[in-house]
């Protein structure tokens, strides 16, 4: 991936996927590095603007991270206002609320999500992440409240 950007450092996917790939081996400052310039080539991406505050969580930029989820929660509500929210949204929407610290707009967003009935997989990405947050304690609080929102779509849908 590393080898490809030199090529194109102008695949905002690529940015995305390389952070992943450093979030999982916890080098948390290099996955950040990535989120970063995967906004700044698609800055109303709804990927960068999660992954870029969760990494700020993560590492203990509290006052950096609530404001990139302010951001996240900004571009949602665009896309409410503009008619182009889908579940991923609301999703994303949900967890801006829980950094922030709105546990009513937090569980009201994630309602929203869960009433467009979404793939499973998409709530259980969620549910990571909400766990991840926890991990690090950031907005940990606020995200184990509303995990059993989510968790409880997972496992009725996993009996169906």
């Amino acid at each position: 991936m590393e080898r490809a950007l030199q090529f194109n450092d102008h695949d905002s996917e690529l940015h995305g996927m390389l952070g992943g790939l450093y979030r999982r081996r916890g080098e948390y400052e290099r996955a950040l590095a990535q989120y970063r310039r995967a906004h700044e080539l698609q800055p109303d991406d709804l990927y960068p603007l999660v992954t870029v505050g969760a990494m700020c969580g993560a590492l203990g930029k509290v006052g950096e991270a609530k404001e990139w989820y302010r951001k996240l929660q900004a571009t949602c509500e665009k896309y409410i206002r503009q008619q182009r929210a889908d579940h991923w949204t609301y999703l994303c929407l949900g967890e801006a609320a829980v950094a922030i610290g709105d546990q009513k707009a937090a569980s009201a967003a994630y309602q929203r999500a869960l009433d467009a009935n979404p793939p499973v997989e998409h709530v259980r990405s969620e549910v990571e992440q909400l766990e991840f947050l926890i991990e690090k304690n950031f907005a940990a609080d606020n995200a184990r409240n509303v995990v059993p929102i989510l968790s409880q779509y997972i496992e009725s849908h996993q009996t169906q």
